[in-house]
């Protein structure tokens, strides 16, 4: 498991750092998003994955197994005092303990988010409400708060009526995309892997592309320096809720104003998309080499264990004479029970 985690951190840290290096900065909002919501399942699905040609891409002949090296005497003196018993490791407690901490945190953020539900079930229960089409309006009390979940708006009654308009063509184009489903996606990410950072980063940045998303559909219907204006003169007042989309959230601001402002990219960037699939494939080849690797040595160790599971007859055969010479002794006799007696498998004597 601890593998596992390593690995979609791992995996995470590098789509991230793609999108951060060549694709932030782009205007292919869409693109983007697709990227960050693929990306994010491909992390946590990859170490699952495994392609069957790794295994064929070294061939046999060049693995070659080296002997076991032994620093020190070749032959050991036969004494009880040279004769070592191996601690046990006890790792399945270790192993049960970073369960129960795993499944505290994922209750603890669970709580969190039910909290979350519940402080916008009394806004919504508080608060009067009216349809405009398939949408319901919230009209939120003494608050300048606007944002939206699923096809549900609130908005605050001391905005002023003209700027209602590009408010709420703001707020519908995070309805008709769907974009709450993008952050409940990750608010089960954040869960599950509560303790991975990066899960908040890919909630942050997607959080950013829907602004940057609805503010370029508003201002087509809007003037662009009146929606600015909009974006700047409000007090901030919002809701601490990382699951639906605030209009004004003062830490986007600025960053939606330079947005709204910069020219589209050309179409030719789009070509660095492409960069998602020799990382992907380079990936794959990880995940599926290190499986192979696992699968191999559990092989090997398989072998040895066959190899120590010694009938009495076959011990006898192979350590005749020194057998022979410690039976003459008791000291001997005591020798020949600690070193051999172990590597016998009695079960073959069992009916």
């Amino acid at each position: 498991m601890l593998h596992y985690i390593l690995q979609t951190v791992a995996f995470q840290l590098f789509f991230l750092i793609v999108y951060d290096l060549f694709l932030k900065k782009e205007t292919f909002f869409n693109w983007n998003r697709a990227y960050l919501l693929i990306t994010a399942f491909l992390s946590v699905a990859l170490p699952f994955i495994k392609l069957q040609s790794v295994k064929h891409m070294v061939p046999k002949q060049f693995i070659i197994r080296l002997p076991e090296v032994i620093i020190g005497n070749v032959e050991p003196t036969l004494s009880p005092q040279n004769i070592t018993s191996t601690p046990i490791i006890t790792e399945p407690t270790l192993v049960w303990s970073w369960s129960y901490l795993w499944f505290f945190g994922m209750t603890i953020m669970g709580l969190f988010l039910g909290f979350k539900i519940i402080k916008l079930l009394r806004l919504y229960s508080k608060n009067q409400k009216r349809w405009k089409g398939n949408l319901l309006i919230i009209q939120l009390i003494n608050s300048n708060a606007a944002f939206s979940f699923f096809y549900y708006i609130f908005l605050g009654d001391n905005i002023k009526p003209e700027e209602k308009t590009a408010i709420l063509e703001h707020e519908m184009v995070h309805v008709n995309q769907k974009h709450t489903l993008d952050l409940l996606v990750f608010e089960v990410f954040k869960i599950v892997f509560w303790f991975n950072p990066l899960v908040y980063i890919y909630q942050s940045r997607i959080t950013a592309l829907h602004e940057f998303i609805a503010d370029a559909k508003a201002v087509k219907h809007n003037n662009r320096q009146a929606y600015y204006q909009n974006l700047l003169s409000q007090v901030f007042d919002t809701q601490h809720i990382s699951f639906v989309n605030p209009f004004f959230k003062q830490s986007l601001i600025k960053k939606r104003i330079m947005m709204l402002s910069k020219s589209k990219s050309k179409q030719i960037h789009l070509v660095k998309y492409a960069l998602l699939i020799p990382l992907v494939f380079s990936m794959l080849i990880y995940t599926s080499s290190y499986a192979q690797k696992i699968k191999t040595e559990e092989t090997v160790s398989q072998n040895d264990n066959k190899n120590q599971e010694l009938t009495l007859q076959e011990l006898i055969d192979k350590h005749y004479k020194e057998i022979v010479e410690l039976m003459k002794t008791e000291e001997g006799k005591k020798i020949f029970i600690k070193k051999y007696m172990a590597s016998l498998n009695f079960d073959k004597y069992i009916n």
